[in-house]
């Protein structure tokens, strides 16, 4: 290999590793917003591996089995839920698409197209059961559909402290000011839906509280 063919191959190994480190930003598990909240090079050091890991031609369910590793075993976040499960399963299919797109791109699809948020959740089991009132739109509610999830939090006082969540919708919208008894499934899993059955009510944020929820059943 000459010295020009190891600049282009370095050049391209860094390029894959920036591409992987972007997503690992946005995939986030402990909500510490890197480059805003938190260090914006948070979770750089998982990245080579992970490329390592697609270039060895790994499945996507293998790659989310070694997100799934690094949220339980590197940042202590407890036992996995099928919620992160489908974060990680999404972030994953993510990753090993944008690779290959890094390394092909003029190539096709090279797999399958995936289930949406919507229809993976719909796979999913509720962890709680909760009424739910979206504020009408001049109290500062908005509609939500199917795939929708936002922080589900304990009190609209600051500081903001909460855990991923998504109301299981079915088909169907919810529109401002409408009230829906509706299924919960949590990031967080378990440990999530405790919080908010001992505390019977929680809220729906986004950057504000848009509705609340009064827990029905576990």
């Amino acid at each position: 290999m000459t010295a020009r063919d190891k600049r282009v191959v370095k050049r391209s190994a860094l390029s894959e590793i920036s591409v992987v480190a972007d997503i690992l930003r946005h995939w986030d598990p402990i909500n510490v917003q890197p480059g805003t909240v938190g260090p914006a090079d948070e979770y750089d050091s998982y990245a080579p591996h992970i490329v390592s890991m697609v270039k060895s031609g790994c499945t996507i369910e293998q790659l989310a089995a070694n997100l799934d590793h690094l949220c339980v075993e590197k940042m202590g976040l407890g036992t996995s839920s099928n919620a992160s499960w489908v974060h990680n399963l999404e972030f994953a299919a993510l990753i090993v698409s944008k690779l290959h797109g890094v390394s092909s791109p003029s190539s096709g699809p090279l797999f399958p197209p995936l289930l949406s948020r919507a229809e993976r959740l719909e796979t999913l089991s509720s962890q709680l059961i909760a009424d739910v009132t979206l504020y009408p739109s001049e109290s500062g509610g908005h509609e939500i559909r199917p795939g929708w999830g936002c922080p589900c939090v304990l009190s609209m006082s600051q500081p903001i402290v909460g855990y991923d969540g998504w109301p299981l919708l079915g088909d169907n919208p919810m529109s401002a000011g409408e009230h829906r008894r509706v299924g919960f499934v949590f990031l967080s899993g378990e440990e999530a839906a405790a919080v908010f059955r001992n505390a019977g009510r929680f809220f729906l944020w986004e950057g504000r509280c848009i509705g609340e929820a009064v827990v029905v059943a576990p």
